[in-house]
């Protein structure tokens, strides 16, 4: 699996992109686990949207990610941080 980083979330990674290798699917939260641990910049990523604070926008082969969804192995995950406008 590829994950991609994107705006601040790439600041927090040190990185633009990474490579993970998993054995089975995954949902959001243990995506965001698995990430935490191999880049600890985003340990506060995490515990932001733990308490609610902060909201990803999870893409998988260019289409969002619903609430519960499993995230397969072969894929690209792009991590989007909220945007605003104006």
């Amino acid at each position: 699996m590829k994950v991609r980083f994107y705006g601040i979330l790439r600041d927090y990674a040190g990185r633009s992109e990474v490579e993970l290798e998993i054995e089975d699917s995954l949902e959001e939260e243990e995506l965001l686990d698995l990430l935490a641990k191999k880049l600890p910049g985003l340990r506060e990523v995490k515990e932001y949207v733990e308490r609610g604070e902060l909201t990803l926008l999870l893409l998988v082969d260019g289409k969002p990610v619903r609430k519960g969804e499993r995230i397969g192995g072969g894929t690209v995950v792009d991590l989007l941080p909220p945007a605003a406008g104006g």
